[in-house]
């Protein structure tokens, strides 16, 4: 069975975006149409939104999504995570925080936690993660070490971590039950090994601000090296009752 994922920063739908707002959204619009939907949508930084009348949720909703928002910090404060769960999914009770460090440990800086939900289809059960890690090298790569070290706690749950890193992959720890097929500079899709790699995209700008789309070969799983705060996409294939 393929599963797909989409993952974007929307930068707090900054208005300066719009078009490749209108970009990206109308590339998940002609997925849709053409059979090839997008399971999983993951947003960070959405802090402009109105849940009942933003954009997202009219168009994603219109498209048959679940739409979710939970905030970005355990706190109930900063900007907001989105979720748009397909239909056919269904979201389990079990859903939270990753409590995974002490931002007392880490010099003041806000730290925003990762927001985790179960879904299932009847055939197969995932976890999902959606990730914007705090800025800065020193706290970046000590959050996400904690994270790695919360995952190997349940590591035979198929799990989708997604996000803003705000590390390079070759700065990241190593998560090992997760592995990355696509990353755009900060940004990544980490996945259980159980999810073989199908493809991959990157929606990414040239030099002149116009919208490109990158495209990945089927053994090709290295970074394009593009922008910051670009929509990244996979598509995998897993084992049913996986």
């Amino acid at each position: 069975m393929e599963v797909s994922v989409l993952s974007w920063n929307v930068r707090g739908e900054d208005e300066r975006k719009g078009a490749y707002l209108a970009h990206v959204l109308n590339w998940v619009k002609e997925n849709w149409n053409s059979g090839q939907e997008v399971d999983f949508i993951f947003l960070q930084e959405a802090s402009a939104m109105n849940l009942e009348n933003t954009l997202y949720n009219g168009l994603l909703s219109s498209m048959g999504y679940q739409v979710f928002r939970f905030r970005e910090r355990a706190d109930g404060r900063g900007d907001c995570y989105l979720f748009a769960v397909k239909g056919g999914w269904q979201v389990e009770e079990a859903s939270g925080y990753l409590q995974v460090w002490d931002p007392r440990e880490l010099c003041g800086v806000p730290i925003r936690s990762p927001f985790y939900m179960e879904v299932n289809n009847g055939a197969i059960k995932l976890r999902l993660i959606n990730f914007h890690n705090a800025f800065g090298g020193g706290v970046s790569g000590a959050c996400t070490r904690a994270l790695a070290e919360k995952l190997k706690e349940d590591p035979n749950t198929p799990t989708i971590l997604a996000g803003d890193f705000n590390l390079r992959w070759d700065e990241m720890p190593d998560f090992e039950i997760l592995y990355c097929l696509i990353s755009n500079r900060f940004d990544h899709i980490l996945t259980s090994p159980c999810m073989n790699y199908i493809c991959g995209e990157a929606l990414d700008e040239d030099l002149e601000g116009r919208p490109v789309l990158w495209e990945y070969g089927e053994n090709d799983i290295s970074s394009i090296n593009g922008s910051d705060h670009c929509a990244i996409f996979g598509r995998y294939e897993m084992p049913e009752n996986g």
